[in-house]
């Protein structure tokens, strides 16, 4: 179950649209078929010293924002 995490606009990435299209559907499937599935997002992390690494990731996915730790807290 993928450590029972959904996380299609990540899977942008290394592969292809389908893979996230493909993925973003079944997050209906899921829905409605798990009734306690939780839909938070994902948040992604990463040390100060690879910044370069998440900004690289950023440019490859979509459907992201950029928090500061306010943002996160709350």
């Amino acid at each position: 179950f993928a450590g029972g995490m959904l996380t299609p606009w990540c899977e942008l990435e290394s592969t292809e649209l389908l893979i996230a299209a493909l993925g973003a559907e079944s997050i209906t499937w899921w829905l409605r078929h798990c009734p306690h599935t939780v839909r938070n997002g994902s948040l992604v992390l990463t040390q100060g010293r690879d910044a370069v690494d998440l900004h690289r990731f950023a440019q490859r996915t979509t459907h992201h924002r950029h928090l500061n730790r306010d943002d996160i807290a709350a």
